[in-house]
């Protein structure tokens, strides 16, 4: 599933997702170096595996109150291969969830039978990878 994840057409519309909040575009400068250039990186950088997440940026905002709230900024690049990653992997568990969620259940207590069918594409999904298991 990993080689959906670094398609040219999967990450740009992760990226109008992403962009589509009319929230803070990120730490990066995208503009300045130019939407599809920024994507074709991206792609290369995914599809070689040498992409690694950036850490968040810390900023403290003021509340009514005049106290600080802490807020973290993370890369664009980050959301958007988060973004790329819930475009590809949603449709693959989306049924087994609806049908869950539909009896007015949560995922917890759906039947043993039903995550067992989950569990499987969990697995050849590579989620242990990303879980650090």
């Amino acid at each position: 599933m990993y080689d959906k994840l670094y398609r040219q057409d999967v990450l740009a519309h992760a990226y109008d997702r992403c962009c589509a909040n009319k929230g803070a575009p990120g730490v990066e400068d995208i503009e300045r170096y130019g939407r599809e250039r920024w994507l074709d990186d991206l792609v290369l950088a995914l599809r070689e595996e040498r992409n690694q997440p950036e850490a968040i940026k810390r900023v403290f905002i003021s509340k009514a109150n005049g106290k600080l709230r802490p807020l973290g900024l993370s890369f664009l690049r980050d959301r958007v291969c988060m973004m790329a990653a819930v475009l590809v992997l949603d449709p693959n568990f989306e049924t087994d969830i609806a049908i869950t969620m539909r009896c007015r259940r949560g995922i917890v207590s759906a039947p043993a039978s039903q995550l067992a069918r989950c569990l499987p594409r969990l697995d050849s999904a590579g989620i242990g990878l990303c879980m650090g298991s």
